[in-house]
């Protein structure tokens, strides 16, 4: 049996194991049992009823006669909405989809890797890294935009290094209506253009005027993905909103007095109704636009860290620690050391890994995809918050460093 034959062997081992543990998570968590609420918060619930909603021709809607919104980002409804018009509302098939998404994102990362010219057998380890960390198999037992990002964000990196590779304006098109959709599944995501085109400058592998016309080439595939959406915003809101209106609701709960001190609360994120509810009463609700809502919550949120600057750096820290952390906070003690373990192994080895490839002067230059993805998960921590959650779509790159280590 020949070298090829055996390392496809290999990758066919690793991606039916990341099945099976993802389909495993999905019967421990319950098949066919509803969203979560008490594991993952409101996010769940609401997401499988935008799907839903969305299914029946009712358009993006939270909950039953619910109205019309754009409180949650579009993307990973959308993608389960056509899921239930094909087979139903049968809750199984989310963490069907979810698996098998999962799946492609290891298939992907080996190919990226690969195209890299960073060896079959780096490629596997990450693919096989991949495979089984927690996080990554653990979302798929639930109603999560979490894997979707997860395949989007490699997705987006191999992209850019083959269009880089073979100087295609067209795959950098291609790239920027992959990060479109990437942005409407976590908004933050806009992001990726201005990181990747600012660290194309610094590397100066390309030439500027080249690299202007290549980021004009992206932000354009980014906006025919994006404009559809902000088109329907301004139809069904009367405003004009880019992919979400709860990026206020987050920032006033991520900067505020609960969680700027050392506590329990240090760094992570608290719900604007706990931190003042008569203000959150008298100001935001009054508001009869989920969009002015929105703004609102901007503004105080804002208010609040122009006037307390000297808090921001202990509560910057709280974020990357919260970020960082080995064992997230949950009542759920195996998800904490399971997930924990996770991180413990997959951290150091991302350090080392990152190590030997700043050492490499000539070819670390092939990192820049990634490192965008990599910054953009950085600024978003420092304006919104930390979290495991943040953290886990960027964790197959990260696992592209690991490999690295390990290799």
């Amino acid at each position: 049996m020949g070298r090829m034959m055996r390392n496809k062997i290999v990758l066919i081992i690793i991606l039916i194991i990341s099945l099976a543990v993802r389909l495993g998570i999905g019967v421990f968590l319950g098949f066919d049992s509803r969203p979560d609420q008490a594991a993952c918060g409101a996010d769940t619930v609401e997401f499988e009823y935008m799907a839903w909603s969305a299914a029946e021709g009712e358009g993006f809607r939270l909950y039953d006669g619910g109205a019309l919104t754009a409180f949650r980002a579009p993307g990973y409804p959308l993608i389960l909405s056509v899921v239930y018009r094909m087979f139903g509302r049968h809750f199984w098939v989310n963490r069907v989809m979810l698996s098998l998404v999962g799946v492609a994102t290891c298939w992907l990362l080996y190919l990226l890797v690969v195209r890299m010219r960073l060896g079959i057998m780096t490629g596997l380890v990450a693919a096989g890294i991949n495979a089984l960390l927690p996080l990554q198999f653990y979302w798929c037992g639930h109603f999560m935009s979490e894997p979707v990002s997860s395949f989007l964000n490699v997705a987006v990196c191999l992209l850019l290094v083959i269009a880089y590779e073979k100087k295609s304006l067209v795959i950098y098109f291609l790239s920027g209506l992959v990060i479109g959709f990437s942005a409407l599944v976590r908004a933050v995501c806009m992001l990726i253009p201005i990181m990747y085109g600012l660290l194309m400058l610094l590397s100066k592998r390309i030439q500027f005027k080249r690299l202007v016309l290549v980021c004009i080439i992206i932000v354009f595939g980014v906006l025919l993905a994006v404009v559809p959406w902000i088109v329907r915003n301004k139809l069904v809101l009367g405003r004009v909103v880019l992919v979400s209106t709860n990026g206020g609701s987050t920032f006033w709960g991520a900067n505020n007095d609960l969680v700027s001190s050392l506590g329990e609360n240090w760094g992570d994120w608290v719900s604007s109704t706990v931190i003042d509810p008569v203000r959150k009463k008298n100001e935001v609700w009054s508001l009869p636009n989920e969009s002015d809502q929105d703004k609102m919550e901007w503004k105080i949120g804002k208010e609040y860290v122009r006037n307390n600057l000297s808090k921001m750096p202990l509560l910057e820290v709280g974020k990357f620690w919260q970020l960082l952390r080995p064992f997230p906070k949950s009542n759920n003690k195996m998800y904490v050391l399971v997930a924990g373990l996770g991180w413990m192994f997959l951290f150091p080895l991302t350090v080392i890994g990152m190590w030997y490839v700043w050492r490499d002067k000539k070819n670390r230059y092939l990192f820049i995809a990634i490192n965008a993805q990599i910054l953009t998960l950085l600024i978003t921590v420092a304006i919104f918050y930390g979290s495991e959650r943040f953290r886990m779509p960027y964790e197959p790159l990260l696992a592209i460093y690991a490999a690295v280590a390990v290799v």
